[in-house]
């Protein structure tokens, strides 16, 4: 067992660092390194990050979670780190499923308060390292090609499943749907399925499920809105029920097959 560490280099050449740059990397990189605890199943309450280890110069110190946690667990913390780390670096990079969106987004907040030709820079402990193992830094421009990365998004054609929420009246007809994974994603239909969509929301607790042309972001696939082509109510099954439910209604997939249709649900996370 060992205590989860990050070391932090702050303005490194130099002497000291402003005291409210220093002030603002630090709060930053609290919420960060709680956010990417809590994605990895290691919840850390706010103000339980403690600062040690400080070496004059450039600002120097050991951000550190007293707790204990396995070699396991410590590993599992700094192969996310790299991973989000090399968004800046990798366009095909990728992030593993339990890191959020908003965990990558605040990590290149850190570097907000870092004028153009500074950097943090991040060190990494295995368990038994008495010295950082590897470093990493944070630049503003890195920071700016990660934020680009996660705004970026995708268009297909696919189809995902959820409840109906509030319905738009004015405007273009539309609908917002809470898909499982919680969000709510606006849902632009024509005027003949929108008269169907209220038909449909007369029963609150309808699941249904819904086919088009979805923008999603491209860095984790989350829906942002969807150009609806068809929309159809999910029969009331038991969770078993559903589970063997693929193959007994024909027109269940539309125009896909059960293989296109399960993957297109995978990839939008349901």
């Amino acid at each position: 067992m060992a205590k989860l560490r990050i070391r932090l280099k702050l303005n490194e050449g130099g002497e000291g660092a402003p005291l409210d740059q220093l002030a603002d990397i630090g709060r930053q990189a609290e919420r960060f390194l709680r956010f990417l605890a809590a994605d990895l199943g290691m919840p850390v309450p706010k103000g339980e990050w403690l600062a040690r280890n400080f070496l004059n110069g450039s600002v120097e110190f050991d951000s550190e979670h007293p707790a204990e946690y396995t070699p396991q667990q410590i590993a599992s913390f700094n192969a996310a780190f790299l991973e989000i780390a090399s968004l800046g670096a990798d366009d095909d990079h990728q992030p593993s499923a339990p890191i959020q969106h908003r965990t990558m987004l605040q990590f290149t907040r850190i570097a907000e308060s870092v004028a153009v030709h500074e950097r943090v820079g991040f060190g990494l402990y295995r368990a038994t390292d008495r010295q950082p193992y590897q470093w990493r830094p944070l630049s503003k421009r890195d920071a700016l090609t990660i934020k680009e990365r996660l705004a970026a998004e995708v268009t297909y054609v696919g189809a995902t499943s959820g409840r109906i929420r509030d319905v738009i009246v004015e405007g273009t007809p539309a609908f917002y749907l809470r898909v499982r994974s919680g969000d709510l994603v606006r849902c632009v239909v024509s005027e003949t399925l929108y008269r169907e969509t209220l038909e449909l929301i007369r029963d609150r607790g309808a699941l249904v499920y819904v086919h088009g042309r979805i923008r999603a972001r491209r860095i984790d696939r989350s829906i942002r809105e969807i150009f609806v082509r068809r929309i159809k109510a999910a029969p009331k099954l038991t969770p078993e029920q559903y589970e063997e439910f693929f193959g007994v209604d024909p027109n269940y997939t539309g125009e896909l097959t059960t293989e296109e249709f399960i993957e297109a649900a995978r990839s939008n996370g349901d």
